[in-house]
């Protein structure tokens, strides 16, 4: 009889614990991702335990002067993520977006938040070789475009595990478990309009007039570990 009893609590603990293993996660629902932050606007996690990492598509941004915008997130291997940022112009009319910096995401500043919500400084700087200058990047109305933000495995730096964004920071992740979320700001510079078009990551071709979006946007929090 202590033996049966033995095994059916065995079953029951069995069956209680969470599996630690990795693997695919259903997608979070657009309205459980992330929460407006009180003290600036700025997008972070709502509930952190209800967040799938790795594989869900982000909460769609607040529409701002014809924009919205979202991260969305796979697992790119047992070590990494795949991050992009999704644009769409929901206006009935083509948009640019001015601004000066690295192609093709200078006119994103991207922040990486604790399950807390406090902002993770870049720990390393460290250069790139990607293009830049004056840009103006023009999407068509009720279509989206899409930019790698982050594709393939994290990276090492000094031991450290760590996120690259964009052709400069390092960014460093967790050892111990805890959560890190993925937001950014949309932002336009001041407008240039003899600079060279690009629709998407390439040049644009004939480019329709459009009109120079204002902003600044804010793109809800993805969950990266």
């Amino acid at each position: 009889m202590n033996a049966w009893r033995s095994g059916v609590i065995a079953v029951i603990v069995l069956v209680g614990c969470e599996p630690r293993t990795r693997g695919p996660v259903p997608a979070p629902a657009d309205g459980d991702v992330a929460a407006a932050r009180s003290d600036g606007g700025a997008a972070v996690a709502s509930d952190a335990g209800k967040m799938a990492c790795h594989e869900g598509l982000g909460a769609w941004s607040e529409t701002v002067d014809g924009f919205r915008a979202r991260l969305v997130t796979s697992a790119a291997s047992r070590d990494g993520v795949d991050v992009d940022l999704e644009v769409e112009n929901v206006s009935g009319a083509p948009l640019e977006v001015h601004w000066t910096g690295d192609l093709p995401l200078g006119f994103v500043q991207f922040h990486l938040d604790d399950a807390a919500g406090r902002d993770v400084e870049p720990g390393w700087r460290f250069g790139g070789n990607a293009p830049s200058g004056s840009v103006r990047s023009v999407f068509l109305p009720g279509k989206s475009v899409r930019y790698a933000v982050h594709h393939g495995a994290f990276g090492k730096m000094a031991s450290a595990r760590t996120i690259r964004i964009g052709a400069f920071w390092g960014r460093e992740l967790p050892s111990d478990g805890s959560r890190r979320f993925l937001r950014g700001v949309i932002a336009a510079g001041p407008t240039h309009p003899e600079a060279p078009a690009y629709a998407g990551n390439e040049p644009a071709v004939k480019p329709p007039p459009a009109r120079a979006w204002t902003g600044p946007l804010q793109v809800p929090a993805v969950c990266l570990e």
